[in-house]
């Protein structure tokens, strides 16, 4: 009895659903100060403009429902994310990509990808190296962030339905991958990659709680495009996705703020804003 119980323990840990439930405990038993709650699990979603769909691990909401996290939790054994930045780009930002909700006097006002500062700072990379992954296929956690980014935006317009009637109401929303991976980044000088056989010289590592992995992982966007040359167009394309390791998951909620200087570009939107938690 005792080595069927235990088999059915490994089939139950191979799942990845152990990880999902110690995620959403994490969030229900941070202190009540902090106002984190789950507001749904396991949450089924529906692109209005993708026809794609599929249901997202978490949604988590702080209390004044001003700022929503969508989770994608993965996990691996024994595995090492390495996040690639150039060296000589700022160490830690506060940039990044992601969605705003906003209604003034009952009519939608925003809703795309918007650029924002949201604490903590942290290393940003377009770049991410999974050891022992098939070269031939495509990178694990492009495919993992890429429809991470298409729920979290279908959610939002999900939301949208749901608030489009109130006299006020703005929401931001950052997609979230939390693992059990080890995380690193490496800072290269591009100055130091030879071009004969594409090898980097030399570079610095370092383990990470948390880091911004930044690049264009879905074309669509909530709005009509306002680019008027390929690189503003490019750079309406990219968007943001915290990736946290597991254990850090109640710190990094601690310490998730969007500052509300960030919404100023939005003039037409002539309300104030209440901070994050």
């Amino acid at each position: 009895m005792a080595n069927h119980d235990e088999r059915l323990l490994e089939l139950v840990n191979r799942s990845g659903f152990p990880l999902q439930l110690v995620i959403e405990e994490q969030v229900r038993t941070l202190p009540r100060e902090l106002g984190w709650e789950v507001a749904a699990r396991e949450h089924a979603w529906e692109h209005p403009g993708l026809e794609k769909s599929g249901f997202v691990d978490l949604v988590a909401e702080n209390q004044s429902r001003s700022l929503a996290v969508i989770v994608e939790a993965k996990r691996v054994q024994d595995s090492d994310w390495l996040f690639i930045r150039d060296s000589r780009e700022r160490e830690l930002v506060t940039r990044f990509r992601g969605w705003v909700n906003a209604i003034n006097a009952g009519r939608v006002r925003h809703i795309d990808w918007t650029e924002l500062k949201v604490d903590p700072p942290t290393h940003e990379a377009s770049f991410c190296v999974v050891r022992g992954q098939d070269e031939r296929s495509a990178p694990m956690l492009e495919r993992v962030a890429s429809e991470l980014i298409e729920a979290t935006s279908a959610i939002a317009f999900e939301d949208q339905r749901l608030h489009g009637r109130e006299s006020w109401w703005v929401r931001t929303y950052c997609s979230v991958v939390v693992t059990t991976a080890r995380l690193l980044v490496s800072s290269i000088d591009p100055g130091e990659i030879s071009a004969t056989d594409g090898k980097a010289k030399a570079a610095s590592f370092a383990e990470v709680r948390w880091v911004r992995f930044f690049k264009q992982f879905s074309s669509h966007r909530g709005s009509t495009p306002a680019a008027s040359s390929l690189s503003e167009l490019a750079k309406e394309k990219e968007q943001t996705v915290f990736v946290v390791q597991a254990q850090h998951f109640p710190e990094f909620l601690q310490e998730l703020f969007v500052n509300p200087k960030s919404f100023e570009p939005l003039h037409h939107i002539a309300h104030p804003l209440s901070p994050s938690p």
